[in-house]
């Protein structure tokens, strides 16, 4: 983790309260927000960087925390597109489950996520 803030701390904004480390230097624009770093004339996604310096495995890289342009590796888990997704609905990150709920009771929303999950494990 020293190497990462060794390397790129000049673009990096520590946060106290939630342990997020921000990028401050270039970032995607579209759909979200992410870390973007030049390297031998190429542009890279940070997370990809920091997988590739740690010898993760995985398709993707998660962030644990929901903060695309956090770049600190305890934030950061590698997985599969499907554990990304289900970060993504577990943490009400996408519009579209955010808008599903705001109008649903407690008790709605149980009802639904059951229903959610009980027709996922049919597909699977």
């Amino acid at each position: 983790m020293t190497d990462i803030m060794d390397q790129y701390g000049d673009r990096i904004s520590p946060e106290p309260n939630s342990g997020c480390w921000l990028w401050t230097g270039a970032i995607t624009s579209k759909p979200k927000p992410y870390a973007l770093v030049k390297m031998r004339g190429k542009t890279y996604r940070m997370n990809g960087v920091i997988k590739k310096l740690l010898g993760l495995q995985g398709d993707v890289m998660r962030h644990k925390c929901g903060v695309t342009i956090c770049v600190n590796p305890q934030h950061l888990a590698a997985g599969t597109q499907r554990d990304n997704m289900q970060d993504m609905t577990q943490e009400q990150r996408s519009e579209r489950v955010r808008k599903a709920n705001a109008a649903k009771t407690p008790e709605q929303k149980s009802a639904s996520a059951h229903k959610t999950w009980a027709t996922r494990r049919r597909h699977v």
